[in-house]
């Protein structure tokens, strides 16, 4: 992504999204460049910014059937949701920000 998509994300005000959308907080923005910097080594992400402030990364592999969805809701935490829908397999839960070793296994499952 690039340094404009960044600030384009920074410039997103109260109500962004039409029902009330919370800007995002620029610690918020800068915990997910830090983070995204981290995930270099895999393809990128969609990035989507969260009604509620929180930022999403979303990767599809659509040939094998599977998503990652990675939402980073606060400074210290990642709520991801990963599935291969052939399969009927969904998986959720928190981890924190800082355990980047099961984020990367997590990005790695959905590329490989």
């Amino acid at each position: 992504m690039s340094e404009k998509n960044w600030r384009e994300l920074a410039k997103l005000g109260h109500n962004w999204d039409g029902y009330g959308a919370k800007p995002l907080d620029p610690s918020m923005i800068f915990t997910a460049k830090k983070l995204f910097g981290k995930l270099s080594d895999f393809s990128e992400p969609h990035v989507v910014p969260g009604s509620s402030g929180s930022i999403q990364f979303e990767w599809w592999d659509i040939h094998n059937d599977k998503f990652l969805d990675l939402e980073i809701e606060d400074l210290q935490t990642v709520h991801y949701l990963r599935g291969e829908t052939s399969e009927g397999f969904e998986e959720e839960d928190i981890i924190p920000i800082e355990d980047i070793k099961e984020i990367i296994e997590l990005v790695s499952w959905v590329h490989g």
